[in-house]
Order: C-alpha cells, then structure tokens, then sequence
C-alpha cells in the first residue's frame, strides 16, 4: 500500500512538471476492461456489487500508455467500488463520441457529491467530507492522477454525480488516438 501511494506521489508530480513520458501502443478496451474488473472482482464480490461491462462489438484500439490506462481506469473502478453501498451497481462502459472521440466512463449508483464539491475531488490530496464518506480510506490522490494521466494523453475527464443518485466519471480521448 506504502509503495502504491508513493508511486502515485511520483506520477502526479511527473505530471504537474510535464515530465511524465508516454509510451503509446494499441490498447484493445474490451481486453482493458476484462483485467481491470477480474482485479477489482474480489472488492466487488465483497459488497455484492453487480457490474455490467458495456463495449460494442467490434470497437476500435485506442493508441495509449497501456499501463498508465489500466491504472486510470482500475482507480475510477476502485472509487466507484468504495463509494457504492453494498449491493450496489457499477457499469463500465466504451462508446464512441459525436467528435469521433473515445469515451471510457465508470458510472456507480452510490453516495455521489454535490456539483460544487467535483472540484475539490479532482485536488491532490482532497477528499469530500460527508456523513456517507467518513469511513472511507484514501489518500485523495485518485481522481487528480486520473485527470492529470487524461489530460496528458490529449483528452478531458468528465464528471457528473449528485448525492444519493451516484457518479459517472468519463475519460474523453480525442479522435487521433483511434487505432
């Protein structure tokens, strides 16, 4: 766990300073999305979480730091894990956009946030203060590196979320990086 943080405390860092280097290949989403859920499987099981992978069939590569990939979507997987009550629901999802983008979003029926506080959650080292969040661990770095790692592969993060109603965090990637 100590050396996870630390390793997100260098990447966001590499980020911030522009220092951060990609190495882009083809990343097949539908085999991205069966690792990330059979690693976060256990958690699920868990607290009886039911997921639902939605991908069409066929769906293009994204060209992408694999690894850094796999480490945005398994955070956004992780928190929407940690934030839905047990016996909740997860969908991941891939889909193309107007723009000829590719959107890769995690959406959870959980405690969700207030608009105002999606800010304050995409701050290093933040975390929202709420009745419902107060057991849950973490180091608030989460959702920064997401937004960092996107934004340094060209794309947007997206978030939509109301309290009680749950969250969708999107990762819009923009048409050049279509394989």
């Amino acid at each position: 766990h100590l050396l996870a943080l630390i390793n997100d405390i260098l990447d966001v860092s590499k980020a911030e300073a522009g220092k951060l280097e990609l190495c882009l290949e083809e990343v097949d989403v539908a085999a991205l999305f069966a690792d990330c859920t059979r690693l976060t499987a256990g958690r699920m099981k868990d607290k009886s979480l039911h997921c639902d992978v939605r991908i069409p069939d066929p769906f293009p590569a994204l060209q992408a730091d694999a690894l850094r990939l796999k480490q945005m979507v398994l955070n956004l997987i992780t928190n929407a894990i940690k934030f839905t009550p047990e016996g909740g629901h997860l969908t991941i999802s891939a889909g193309l956009g107007r723009d000829g983008g590719m959107i890769l979003s995690v959406q959870d029926d959980g405690i969700g946030m207030a608009p105002e506080m999606i800010p304050i959650a995409l701050e290093p080292f933040r975390q929202i203060a709420s009745p419902f969040s107060r057991n849950i661990e973490g180091t608030g770095l989460g959702l920064s590196l997401v937004k960092l790692l996107t934004e340094q592969h060209g794309g947007n993060l997206d978030i939509k979320s109301a309290p009680g109603v749950g969250t969708t965090v999107s990762l819009m990637f923009p048409s050049n990086l279509i394989g």
